[in-house]
């Protein structure tokens, strides 16, 4: 895939909006490596010097505009809120009132610290991460496209329309 020295062309729509499937994957894949999970629990409040950090590391590996930067960092924060979500569904609540609540999840591709899953845990149980967590999960309901997220998303049916119609 990735050669040293060698970036990868994305391919974009009309709009010059980045689709397809291979460059969220990788973003996420980005993200776990590089954005510790208590580092903030709203995308938007993690300080701009980790989302630099990672929009560097992401042109490492792909050729990306500078126009990029606000969609990717978006997306970037979904992604975040994504596996967050998941980490808690199969790590957090499955082990709430067990002493296994504390132990550091088996998750070799996140590469979760000690410190950062006891942060975790107590915000989880707090009272704004229980706020949190309920306002996403009404936000979530509401949503009218439910069928374009998740794994089959909105970058995969774009991706899919623009094989189909070029």
């Amino acid at each position: 895939m990735h050669r040293m020295g060698i970036r990868i062309e994305l391919i974009r729509n009309k709009k010059g909006i980045i689709i397809g499937t291979h460059f969220r994957s990788f973003l996420g894949h980005a993200i776990r490596v590089n954005v510790p999970i208590a580092l903030n629990f709203d995308w938007r409040k993690v300080k701009i010097q980790h989302k630099q950090k990672l929009w560097e590391y992401l042109k490492v590996y792909y050729v990306l505009f500078d126009s990029d930067y606000k969609r990717v960092m978006r997306h970037a924060g979904s992604l975040m809120k994504t596996w967050r979500g998941r980490i808690k569904g199969k790590w957090y609540t499955k082990r709430l009132g067990t002493d296994d609540l504390w132990k550091v999840p088996e998750d070799k591709i996140a590469n979760i610290s000690k410190d950062d899953w006891h942060k975790y845990v107590k915000y989880c149980a707090s009272v704004e991460g229980i706020k949190l967590s309920q306002d996403n999960r009404e936000r979530g309901l509401k949503n009218e496209c439910r069928a374009l997220v998740g794994i089959k998303g909105m970058s995969d049916y774009e991706y899919n329309l623009f094989v189909e119609y070029n």
